[in-house]
């Protein structure tokens, strides 16, 4: 293992420097600065079995790839008693069991000891600290966007809310943001599925503190801070001056419902931004003007410029569709709706509005998206005049597209759309097998290449009851306004 023992052997910026005489005589600064990668905001919210938390998570040590860990579920008792002298004997009640499962496989994040070398030549870190820092966070990641997914794949009509009583997502307008009418709605409905609120804290007394949660990214609960009625109760109902949760912006509480607030991060790697309840990407390859279908790529960077690691990212994963593996044979399923999405020029504000067919539009798994339809200034092909419930209009819309440019989940009244999600004890549960991140490595050409990573064996998913529903959790789906741009209010 000669290369890996001489740069772990190597202590100062010098040395470091010494393997590459491009690096004499630069200046870098010690920081790593890492863009966030909005890893884990879930990671609060787990505890094991019998924690009260929202997530559980449970370790099966027996368990291998593919495998599957059991969770039981019973019901609780129903009969209606025997009165007065009504013979008991033989009228037990007999308890209906089942169980629910989470689906684990091997899941492995991994990067080459060469970029490692870079990091640690221009920084002066250490190989464990760069390791830890970009495979962690990574791997953080992949499991909370799992467990959101799952969340929103497993909703129905049973859990699922909407600002106006919008029946669909299409039917979103403009104005269907997050209000405290849609809010309330879920937290009762999520009373009456028979969900208990989740153990979240401490009160000042040590009792434990027990909540509903409420998350949502900023821009989808930004409307509940401009709402008279929630504001107005921030004021009068809780401590006055500036440890208020009006101005600290800590977490409210909401009719006995805690309400997490996610600053969600659009980093700067090719990978998906944004989340699974806020599906967001950034143009890959330049759109130019055609009137056939075409494959619209993400990323921020050319596919040419990727290479043969474009294969390694999937930008397009949160959209609504996608195919999204949660292990190698487990998948999220296949989707014949229509959807909707915008580019948006972020030099002029122009945008345009492209139409796709469910999971059969992805490449593999989300790398990109086969259009349908795309709006056009006149009809030819797949260029249509009118797609959705919007017709061209030369003051907004565009049909060119440099590298850059934002991409949006709309629906077809233009309006972007996300989610949110209400929940208590015991929504959902975390499973891990044999391995539990553990940090890994390879070594290639006689020990001379090197390279780390984390590999765990998990899975995720949400509980059911002995009916096969899921009734720890509500999704709101909601329009959103997005920061910076103009869009028509339809």
């Amino acid at each position: 293992m000669a290369g890996e023992t001489t740069l772990v052997a190597a202590q100062t910026k010098t040395q470091y420097r010494g393997l590459n005489s491009n690096l004499i005589g630069q200046a870098f600064d010690a920081l790593l600065d890492v863009t966030k990668s909005n890893s884990n905001i879930l990671a609060q919210l787990q505890g094991s079995m019998g924690d009260n938390k929202p997530f559980v998570l449970k370790d099966d040590l027996s368990k291998g790839a593919k495998d599957t860990v059991h969770f039981n579920v019973g019901t609780s008792l129903g009969q209606a008693g025997r009165r007065g002298t009504q013979v008991a004997v033989n009228y037990e009640e007999p308890l209906f069991h089942n169980s629910w499962q989470v689906q684990i496989d091997s899941l492995r994040v991994v990067v080459g000891w060469n970029e490692i070398t870079r990091v640690v030549a221009t920084t002066g870190q250490s190989w464990e600290e760069v390791y830890a820092q970009l495979v962690g966070e990574r791997i953080g990641q992949i499991e909370q966007e799992d467990m959101l997914m799952r969340m929103r794949q497993r909703s129905g009509g049973l859990n699922t809310l909407r600002p106006g009583n919008r029946t669909s997502v299409d039917a979103l307008h403009y104005d269907d943001t997050l209000d405290t009418l849609t809010l309330n709605r879920a937290i009762t409905t999520l009373g009456t599925l028979g969900a208990k609120p989740a153990t979240i804290g401490k009160m000042s007394g040590g009792m434990p503190l027990n909540r509903y949660v409420c998350l949502g990214s900023n821009t989808a609960l930004e409307p509940i801070w401009n709402d008279p009625t929630f504001t107005q109760s921030l004021l009068h109902a809780a401590v006055n001056g500036p440890t208020n949760a009006y101005w600290t912006g800590d977490l409210p509480d909401w009719r006995g419902t805690v309400i997490k607030r996610w600053d969600i991060v659009n980093h700067d790697n090719p990978g998906a931004i944004g989340s699974t309840i806020q599906p967001q990407a950034v143009l890959g390859d330049p759109i130019t003007t055609a009137s056939t279908t075409f494959t619209v790529s993400g990323g921020g960077r050319t596919q040419a410029s990727l290479s043969t690691a474009a294969a390694l990212y999937k930008p397009f994963e949160y959209f609504y569709g996608c195919d999204k593996l949660f292990g190698e044979n487990i998948s999220y399923g296949s989707d014949s709706a229509v959807y909707y999405f915008l580019v948006i020029d972020p030099t002029d504000g122009k945008w345009c509005m492209y139409s796709y067919v469910g999971s059969g539009a992805f490449g593999s798994n989300g790398n990109n998206i086969t259009i349908t339809n795309r709006l056009a200034a006149s009809a030819s092909g797949a260029a249509v005049t009118t797609l959705g419930n919007w017709s061209w209009d030369a003051s907004q819309n565009k049909e060119a597209f440099p590298t850059g440019s934002l991409i949006v989940q709309v629906n077809a009244n233009v309006v972007p759309v996300g989610d949110v999600f209400v929940f208590g004890a015991d929504a959902g549960a975390k499973a891990y097998g044999q391995v539990k991140n553990k940090r890994i490595k390879q070594l290639t050409d006689y020990d001379a290449l090197v390279g780390y990573g984390v590999h765990t064996i998990y899975g995720a998913d949400m509980r059911q009851d002995t009916l096969g529903n899921y009734r720890g959790f509500m999704r709101i789906q909601c329009a959103y306004e997005l920061p910076g741009f103009t869009l028509p209010q339809l």
